[in-house]
């Protein structure tokens, strides 16, 4: 239920955008879309991948957001795409900063939402052929990975490209100063490269969160041969001994399924099960 309700929100708030013209209102559905983007993620087992592009997406859409108020203070408060265009040459440091964030929320390689929001795709995936029933949920969310594409160029072309649309705003059109500029090459930089194993967070989550939990998840999972490449569970709550919720068992040991079932939901789990301390 909660993979369908995130991708449904991810999937509406993405066509919404798309018919959008005012530039904050873009990003704001945008927003709404990433965030079900997330929740479909979680539904599906990708609990690292979620935060994972929860921490990517605060970098490339503060600094989209950051370029869109930009862009108004150069217009002198005009939000309406409509009314822009050709905006490149007269801020072409906002463009640059624009294009990344661009690239960063469409996921194009190298930029660091290529990195979360191909492995949310890929949890997706796995979730669908475990369960084919559910391989929609994948397929749904690569359609809202295209139109993410689609409307967020559409609104760096109907802003900064082509002639002005309005020659008198157009005229007096000005470049941000530097404490706005400055503060959008520091979130291009990290739009780029925060998702990076060794330089960005990349690697920081790879670190901290091991597939399958503690010790004992993992002997179960190799025993019983259940796969799983999403990491699941943080270090820190290894080492403390969380309890796991999982079904009983006759001879005490988790059967395959469950146990697999368990860690696709963990942590919120059935209270009927049995409390195993792991």
């Amino acid at each position: 239920m909660v993979a369908y309700l995130g991708t449904f929100t991810a999937l509406m708030a993405a066509t919404i955008a798309v018919t959008q013209f005012d530039i904050k209102r873009v990003l704001a559905y945008s927003t709404l879309s990433q965030l079900g983007y997330m929740m479909a993620g979680l539904g599906a087992g990708a609990f690292t991948a979620s935060m994972f592009h929860l921490t990517t997406h605060a970098f490339f859409k503060a600094l989209l957001f950051l370029c869109s108020g930009s862009v108004i203070l150069a217009l002198h408060h005009e939000q309406d795409m409509r009314r822009m265009g050709g905006l490149w040459k007269k801020t072409p440091i906002t463009f640059l900063a624009m294009l990344t964030g661009c690239l960063a929320i469409s996921g194009i390689p190298f930029f660091s939402g290529f990195y979360s929001k191909d492995m949310i795709l890929a949890g997706a995936l796995e979730f669908g052929m475990r369960h084919p029933q559910h391989m929609l949920l994948f397929l749904a969310l690569l359609v809202t990975a295209g139109l993410t594409a689609f409307y967020m160029f559409r609104l760096l072309f109907m802003t900064f490209t082509g002639t002005p649309r309005d020659p008198h705003a157009y005229a007096h059109a000005h470049e941000s100063p530097r404490n706005v500029t400055i503060p959008l090459l520091l979130l291009a930089f990290l739009s780029i490269s925060a998702g990076w194993e060794h330089l960005g967070l990349g690697g920081f989550f790879k670190e901290r969160v091991i597939p399958g939990g503690n010790r004992r998840c993992r002997r179960i999972m190799r025993e019983h041969r259940i796969h799983c490449s999403m990491p699941l569970m943080p270090r820190n709550l290894q080492r403390q001994r969380v309890p796991v919720l999982l079904p009983p068992s006759r001879k005490g040991t988790p059967p395959p399924q469950a146990m697999e079932r368990s860690m696709m939901t963990w942590p919120i789990l059935p209270m009927s099960w049995r409390q195993h301390s792991v």
